[in-house]
């Protein structure tokens, strides 16, 4: 039924994926496409980040792109939940984004990050790890670990035993939900959760904090290292929390 998605490509799919061609297509015209397949060749993380500076960054943020980058409708268009956006309206979120995104350019290499290559080039030079041949045999043998479950995932937890879940990833959700909403996630999360539990996630607020209430049970364990090792730059901040010993 979808073939002629899959013949365009799944990353033109989706609001997202049109927003990156739109992106990539600016970065040709500002930077010059030979600009963008350079950078991924040099052989250094210093010169990496000098050939970024120099090259790309003051061309792509320019004054006109900062202004429009901290627009709500772009968030939304770039795949931002609304109350995601909302966070980030009254800050200087198209500065924090910039310096952010200069980070994992000028910081981590860019040879093996997928993520970056197919934002500049559309397409990877290196292959994330689940597309790499030596690991189908690895995914294959752990899909019946998995199981789907479509609904909203409050209503799943309310439905799971107590103390039965170790592990929680709840990636950048914790951005979309508002005060109260938090309050009764984390309340779901401590009745499924172990007594060895951690929840990661991660937040493009770099001022995101959990309610008060919420840290008599969780103490926070993230390390501040982890942030600079995001690869996408996206993120303001990578947070883990694990289940005191009440």
């Amino acid at each position: 039924a979808h073939l002629a998605v899959l013949r365009r490509g799944l990353y033109r799919a989706g609001s997202f994926g049109a927003a990156l061609w739109l992106l990539r297509n600016y970065l040709r015209v500002v930077c010059g496409q030979r600009t963008l397949e350079q950078f991924f060749e040099c052989e250094s993380i210093a010169e990496q980040a000098e050939f970024y500076r120099q090259r790309i960054h003051a061309r792509w943020w320019n004054p006109v792109a900062r202004a429009f980058a901290a627009q709500w409708a772009v968030l939304l268009l770039f795949g931002a939940h609304p109350q995601q956006a909302r966070r980030v309206r009254t800050q200087p979120f198209a500065d924090q984004l910039a310096a952010n995104i200069a980070r994992a350019l000028t910081t981590l290499p860019a040879r093996d990050n997928f993520f970056w290559q197919q934002v500049f080039l559309g397409r990877y030079l290196a292959a994330p790890p689940y597309m790499r041949a030596e690991n189908f045999g690895r995914l294959k043998q752990a899909a019946s670990r998995v199981e789907t479950h479509i609904g909203r995932v409050e209503n799943l937890m309310r439905g799971l035993p107590g103390a039965s879940i170790s592990r929680f990833s709840l990636l950048d959700a914790v951005d979309w939900l508002s005060a109260e909403q938090t309050v009764e996630w984390w309340s779901l999360i401590r009745r499924c959760a172990t007594p060895d539990a951690r929840v990661l996630f991660r937040s493009i607020d770099p001022m995101y904090r959990l309610p008060q209430s919420i840290l008599a049970d969780w103490q926070d364990a993230s390390e501040p290292q982890w942030t600079g090792c995001e690869r996408t730059g996206i993120y303001a901040g990578v947070h883990l929390y694990v289940r005191r010993q009440n």
